[in-house]
């Protein structure tokens, strides 16, 4: 796998996150003028309590704590380009749930660092969506 974030992922991990996102509808591509995917993002809504552990201590979130709660767990997210970045920026606002006042993340460097990401959201940060509200996923 050519995506250093990913690949250090157990195979068996990687699978069900992504299988968990499309079982959901949590998930969009980003494809440039050619064609060619050029991003990914998953997501997961969850309660405070849940994003925090999975933020602060590595707990991987179960079927039972994928609720329909707050906060939004962006577990991938890969943008081969600045503009696929812009792109999932957009897309993710017109799709994750209308009632989301967090999203967390981690952000992984290649010297190993790994930044905890709290982005709180304001009502009017998100968009409508294809379905004409917001909070309809992909």
């Amino acid at each position: 796998m050519k995506i250093p974030n990913l690949a250090r992922l157990p195979f068996g991990q990687l699978s069900r996150l992504i299988v968990g996102q499309i079982n959901r509808g949590q998930y969009f591509f980003i494809v440039d003028g050619a064609s060619a995917i050029c991003g990914y993002c998953g997501w997961v809504q969850t309660t405070f309590e849940n994003a925090e552990a999975w933020l602060e201590n590595n707990v991987e979130l179960s079927d039972a704590a994928m609720v329909d709660g707050p906060v939004c767990v962006v577990n991938i997210w890969q943008a081969s380009t600045p503009q696929a970045n812009a792109a999932i920026i957009g897309a993710l606002r017109s799709r994750i749930h209308s009632a989301t006042e967090l999203i967390v993340a981690k952000r992984f460097y290649p010297d190993g660092t790994i930044r905890k990401v709290r982005l709180p959201i304001a009502k009017e940060q998100l968009r409508p969506g294809p379905s004409g509200s917001a909070g309809q996923s992909a």
